[in-house]
């Protein structure tokens, strides 16, 4: 019974499982000799058999038949070893890092990992996202290549590198677990400088589905994770006013819709809303939408550390929108998840994306410094094409990333694909139940 109790609290401990990845794999950690029959009326009990529908019944079957039980537990079978592993399989682990700025020093705490804490001090990195997208990279600071290594021999320095290390060595076992790394910061000159470019050995962590890079929000309540009963509800939103530099909106239109094409109507409704006037969007909000899609134009003063998107007037030209406004547009909204396709809409903690997490929404995605509109576009193209198939966000955005290097012609040396920041409230990296 005791062994059995222990079996339960593993599934129960464990509320984002999937039947491909936390479940299956969370029995065979345990090792528990428990009767084939005996295992399966347990998994009953959990209700797997909701999850083991369509795709996932496909390939939660074939992980499960692909072990057997021993008189020391289960184990796999030679079948397991030719199963394709993806990020909707994968269950992440958390390492958790809070970057505290100490006169030109940087302090590195690891609040939680699987292997255990501990804290270290090192040089702070001088790089700047606006540095590294100038054409002066190759000149001036020496290829990405260099640049990314020193930027994560500051992200983990000493004692915090052998904690990531031994992370990744605790979870190298498994193809189906990945290392989610979670940045906390609270200070402008640690928010600036590029992380997601850091690189370990041959590996830029986030381009990896497995250790994807996100900023993690404290904010004073935990995010909500409603239960979606029918399909997502995406409002597309643009504003392209008469006096800013025009965008190519039809063409990022079409390439949202095609990448979402497989999942529109039965699991996902995709509404737009052109050239769109404040009081457009008051209108829609009330209508009740789940993720906000904005292309258009973006600002940021460094001044006042403020920056905000510009949306149409009734003229047909710019309106400025501030984060408070926008907040409260937003605030007790159902929006879970806003994409904001422009220009420094990520920019440091006073970012139009950081801001609106810290207020309530669970996630936002922005870019952190001005951005090509034909990179914009490629990476929404990637970025929604990994999502609509059942990606993680975290992981969705690694592809958005690579979607950037391929429209640069597979140019490793620029460091356009690390503008892209997600922001999230969100330990798990769930939007919804």
């Amino acid at each position: 019974m005791n062994n059995e109790l222990a079996l339960l609290k593993l599934l129960l401990d464990n509320q984002a499982f999937s039947p491909s990845s936390a479940v299956a794999f969370e029995i065979l950690e345990a090792s528990i000799p428990l009767p084939r029959r005996r295992v399966r009326q347990l998994i009953e009990k959990m209700k797997l058999q909701q999850y083991m529908n369509a795709k996932s019944r496909q390939i939660g079957s074939r992980i499960f038949n692909s072990f057997y039980l021993t008189p020391k537990g289960l184990e796999f079978t030679q079948q397991q070893q030719n199963i394709q592993v993806s990020p909707y399989m994968i269950n992440h682990h958390n390492l958790e890092l809070s970057l505290t700025y100490r006169e030109d020093r940087l302090l590195v705490q690891v609040l939680s990992s699987p292997s255990g804490e501990t804290s270290a001090e090192g040089w702070m990195s001088t790089f700047r996202i606006d540095d590294l997208i100038s054409h002066t990279v190759n000149q001036e600071h020496g290829s990405l290549w260099e640049i990314s290594k020193e930027i994560a021999d500051s992200l983990f320095p000493d004692s915090v590198r052998h904690c990531y290390e031994a992370s990744m060595g605790i979870i190298s076992h498994n193809p189906y677990t990945g290392l989610r790394i979670m940045l906390r910061m609270e200070d402008e000159n640690v928010a600036s400088i590029p992380w997601e470019l850091a690189r370990i050995g041959e590996d830029y962590l986030s381009l990896r589905p497995k250790t994807p890079i996100s900023r993690y929000v404290q904010a004073p309540i935990p995010p909500a994770l409603p239960k979606i009963d029918g399909p997502i509800r995406i409002l597309g939103i643009n504003s392209n006013p008469s006096d800013q530099d025009q965008l190519d909106i039809i063409t990022e239109k079409a390439v949202l819709q095609n990448a979402l094409a497989p999942l529109m109507n039965s699991k996902i409704e995709l509404t737009w809303l052109d050239n769109c006037t404040i009081q457009d969007l008051v209108d829609a909000l009330r209508q009740g939408h789940d993720f906000i899609h904005f292309t258009g134009h973006g600002y940021y003063s460094e001044k006042h550390q403020e920056g905000g998107l510009i949306f149409t007037n009734l003229s047909g030209s710019s309106q400025n929108i501030s984060t408070e406004w926008l907040t409260i547009l937003l605030r007790d909204s159902s929006i879970r998840f806003i994409f904001l396709n422009c220009c420094e809409s990520g920019r440091s903690i006073s970012s139009v994306a950081h801001s609106l997490v810290q207020r309530g929404i669970t996630a936002a995605l922005g870019m952190q410094a001005p951005v090509e509109d034909t990179l914009a576009i490629a990476f929404a193209d990637g970025f929604y094409r990994a999502l609509s198939d059942k990606w993680p966000i975290d992981a969705s955005v690694v592809e958005g990333r690579k979607s950037i290097i391929a429209a640069l012609g597979g140019n490793m040396n620029r460091a356009e694909w690390a503008l892209p920041v997600l922001y999230m409230r969100s330990p798990s990296g769930q939007l919804f139940q």
